[in-house]
């Protein structure tokens, strides 16, 4: 079918074409009904993954509260956590920057994300916009290369966690120079 190429396939994955590059508008349309019945399933295990990473995320909090330079985002009043994903924002007085402890932490498999990177205002469809201008979004253009989520899941172990904030902290005493 020739509806069926490789870059058509994006369509189907958000327009996303790897990690750092998004191409077209795009949708989420991989969900069959047998994925949407395992869904239903996991509903049940909802509550049980939810009081897990409420104690994971209180252990991350703990650990890296005092750590300078790192910064955990606070929820706004009168909204709920869905315990998603645990977001640090690395600020720019930090050692290393957001890229930099990407890399690093990948050297021991741990895996993070770039959370609002790329913005939207970068994907090649909406760039040109008017309404996509840097001028118009300067916190959102700042904050896009600086926000890191941490693996957050259930079943993260503790000394996992100890792990990565112990490495992080190492991170902030490297000299800048680095």
């Amino acid at each position: 079918m020739k509806w069926i190429k490789d870059e058509n396939l994006q369509f189907k994955k958000f327009g996303i074409k790897n990690e750092e590059e998004v191409v077209d508008i795009g949708i989420n349309g991989k969900m069959n009904e047998i994925q949407a019945s395992i869904g239903l399933l996991n509903l049940k295990l909802y509550k049980e993954e939810q009081l897990k990473r409420m104690k994971i995320k209180k252990l991350y909090i703990d650990l890296l509260k005092d750590i300078e330079n790192i910064v955990i985002p606070k929820m706004p009043e009168n909204s709920s956590d869905s315990f998603q994903y645990f977001p640090i924002v690395i600020e720019d007085s930090f050692p290393l920057s957001r890229d930099q402890i990407y890399e690093k932490l990948k050297k021991y498999n741990i895996f993070t994300r770039k959370y609002f990177y790329p913005l939207c205002s970068d994907y090649e469809t909406y760039k040109n916009l008017e309404s996509s201008s840097k001028f118009n979004l300067p916190v959102a253009n700042d904050i896009k290369y600086k926000v890191l989520c941490l693996p957050y899941y259930g079943n993260l172990n503790f000394e996992t966690v100890i792990q990565i904030c112990d490495i992080l902290k190492d991170f902030s005493n490297i000299s800048s120079e680095v």
